[in-house]
């Protein structure tokens, strides 16, 4: 071939590149992912999107944040939204009240949510130092405690605490539901005496001075909720059965962000701090460290950890007896995360 009929072919590829335009270049499936808040807990998914795990399987995920607490849910089983990153607590919840999803992949086995509160209001309750979870927890009759939204985990944390101490949340405190970050600037201004929470919130309210730990999950105060789906991928029922290459791929960039997170700690911190980059980086280190021992070296779901979650929320009086299920079957499958 000689120069110029190379040139006339160079130019001819080109003009069909152009033609196509540019979405012939990315031929990855577009997805969404509903996140109910901003926290640490979606660790997974922070560092799949980051390190470019989705794409390398084929699928360019969105993180929604449109859906702040149960409307996320709401999001997956209108379609709005592909899947919904959600703990096995409120999706219990939400069959019970014929609000079926079915659960793909897990992402965290421990709950890490805390309850801290002002010292001011710690020193009236007389908290005590060296007291059982139960004891502590008794502090929190008369508070007014933020959460980002009702019947969210840290809802559903703060109602099993007051259970255990033989409390009524809905009677003996006060709950508002206050967004993040502006909790905090609740909790400086005297507004809510306390916040419950994941990672990072009650680390910054401990590190400014405004808050002492009464309850922390993350410390096991209640042992017995180990092991809990504390944070899963949920999809609308049928939505894998019609997009099982979909489903896959999406588990793929998952099962490859816990494998980093465990292997590649100090990088995974710093692509977290770069998501988080208005905190101090201590802080986000602090509270990775949490995050990381809860994160599962494999996506497959055990169904303990759903029992457990079943447990938490008959003992948090948001589910009655009679509606504890037998089986689990049909809320979960590990065909795409073995």
């Amino acid at each position: 071939m000689n120069i110029i009929r190379f040139c006339f072919l160079i130019q001819g590829l080109l003009l069909v590149a152009m033609a196509l335009g540019p979405g012939c270049a990315d031929r990855s499936e577009q997805v969404t992912i509903a996140l109910p808040a901003t926290s640490l807990n979606f660790s997974a998914l922070y560092v799949a999107e980051d390190m470019g795990f989705w794409k390398d399987a084929g699928v360019n995920v969105k993180l929604d944040l449109n859906w702040p607490g149960p409307p996320a849910i709401n999001a997956a089983l209108a379609g709005k939204v592909d899947f919904v990153s959600v703990p096995a607590a409120p999706l219990l919840h939400a069959n019970a009240r014929g609000q079926k999803l079915e659960a793909i992949a897990n992402m965290l086995d421990r709950l890490n949510n805390e309850i801290v509160l002002s010292p001011a209001f710690a020193q009236r309750a007389h908290l005590k130092a060296g007291a059982t979870a139960e004891e502590r927890s008794r502090a929190l009759r008369g508070a007014r405690i933020a959460v980002d939204a009702p019947n969210g985990m840290p809802h559903f944390a703060l109602k099993y605490a007051a259970s255990r101490a033989g409390l009524d949340a809905d009677r003996d405190l006060v709950v508002t539901p206050i967004a993040y970050p502006a909790m905090l600037a609740a909790l400086r201004s005297g507004q809510v005496d306390g916040i419950a929470a994941g990672p990072p919130w009650p680390a910054m309210a401990r590190k400014e001075g405004l808050a002492i730990t009464v309850v922390s999950f993350a410390a096991d105060d209640f042992p017995e909720l180990s092991p809990f789906n504390a944070m899963m991928i949920g999809a609308r029922p049928g939505l894998c059965e019609s997009r099982k290459e979909t489903c896959r791929n999406v588990v793929a960039g998952v099962k490859k962000a816990l494998a980093f997170i465990h292997e590649r700690p100090d990088e995974a911190v710093t692509l977290l701090q770069k998501r988080f980059e208005r905190l101090d980086p201590t802080l986000v280190k602090e509270a990775f460290g949490w995050v990381l021992e809860s994160t599962p070296r494999s996506a497959v779901i055990d169904e303990t950890g759903f029992a457990h979650a079943q447990d938490f929320l008959i003992g948090s009086k948001v589910l009655q007896e009679s509606e504890k299920l037998s089986s689990f079957a049909g809320l979960y499958t590990n065909d795409y995360a073995r």
